[in-house]
């Protein structure tokens, strides 16, 4: 399996944005670990992956720290970040 292009939605850019500009190391480690396991397998790895139901069917999240996570869709083409 080859890697997996990561394209991001406004809001998401956004909230990365915001994150940068905290100053919150960790968090920004962790997010950096997270999107480098999800270009090689972006259904297991750190974060607790988990499949989502309901309204979020077909996307995936995975948790950044207790109280955020990353939600994205895993398409043949990549892989789409909302939040």
């Amino acid at each position: 399996m080859g890697r997996y292009k990561i394209a991001l939605k406004q809001t998401a850019h956004n909230a990365l944005i915001k994150i940068s500009r905290s100053g919150d190391q960790a968090t920004i480690t962790r997010i950096e670990k997270i999107f480098h396991e999800l270009e090689l397998h972006p259904t297991t790895g750190t974060g607790k992956p988990e499949q989502l139901r309901y309204e979020l069917s077909g996307c995936w999240s995975r948790w950044i720290n207790r109280k955020d996570k990353l939600i994205y869709v895993c398409m043949l083409s990549g892989l789409t970040f909302f939040a």
